[in-house]
């Protein structure tokens, strides 16, 4: 389709046809931007990276529970927007750790559609303690780990430190994850990192299934091409190119709180809760 190309945009109509045909194999993130929408959303991402992105809400449930609700994010790491985010909810927790100290700790990630998967993990890095989080794997086999240690991230040459430092838990508590069909993407990121992670549960329905990390490529013109180039792996070496089904699955039919009060009844019933009545 493209032997006839003599300039970039001569081979658009190619690149587009592969495209499509990633996406009809199941490639959510393929994509194809043109020179001059690509310039327009970089500048309207630089503006939107002065937009703060509402944090973490830690609170209190069933008055023994910490609850972290982990909202999607697309700011860069370094970006003062992710800043705010990771900042916020370390002290959020560190707060209610240090004020009610929780029996055990719901990480909800219902409605995390995505974005950028390493503020995500920062913010509740001291509840997923330290060592490998998740992996990625591509075609041609296994790639690097992302792992946390001390407040900071690190994987495929890549370092990030959280601008607040809280020392990861220790006993580490029982932790439950809530997810649904909305958790996609770098939300499903998060929930590969706490999966295999010792007392811890998921509960809700199964993710979205779009758990591969995309790359983007720049051509000589501005235009761009995403597609995704590897699988998630979780610290036991599980690949996951699907959907994630939750250990404890809740009716779909039933109001969002069935979910929650299952993670409660769980917790509750725990060593760590247990010794707390």
């Amino acid at each position: 389709m493209a032997a006839r190309a003599r300039r970039p945009a001569d081979a658009y109509g190619a690149i587009i046809f592969a495209l499509d045909q990633l996406r009809q194999a199941g490639d959510v993130h393929e994509g194809f931007t043109n020179p001059l929408t690509a310039k327009l959303e970089a500048q309207a991402a630089k503006r939107a990276g002065t937009v703060p992105t509402p944090p973490p809400a830690v609170s209190l449930a069933h008055g023994r529970l910490g609850l972290v609700e982990v909202p999607a994010i697309a700011s860069l790491p370094s970006t003062p927007n992710a800043r705010r985010y990771v900042s916020s909810a370390l002290s959020n927790i560190s707060v209610l750790q240090t004020q009610s100290d929780p029996c055990g700790w719901i990480i909800d990630l219902r409605e995390n559609t995505g974005g950028d998967m390493y503020p995500m993990l920062l913010g509740v890095g001291p509840l997923l303690g330290d060592g490998p989080l998740i992996g990625f794997t591509g075609r041609k086999g296994f790639r690097y780990y992302v792992s946390y240690r001390d407040g900071a991230l690190s994987g495929g040459g890549y370092t990030d430190r959280a601008p607040v430092v809280v020392p990861a838990f220790s006993p580490a508590p029982p932790v439950a994850v809530l997810t649904g069909p909305t958790t996609a993407s770098s939300g499903e990121a998060v929930t590969v990192a706490f999966r295999g992670r010792a007392n811890t549960r998921s509960f809700g329905a199964a993710t979205g299934g779009v758990t591969t990390a995309p790359q983007t490529y720049h051509l000589v013109d501005g235009a761009e091409i995403s597609f995704s180039v590897s699988d998630y792996v979780d610290h036991n070496g599980v690949i996951y190119d699907h959907a994630i089904a939750p250990d404890a699955p809740v009716a779909q039919n039933l109001p969002d709180s069935a979910a929650e009060q299952a993670a409660e009844q769980w917790l509750l019933s725990t060593p760590q809760c247990s010794q707390h009545s």
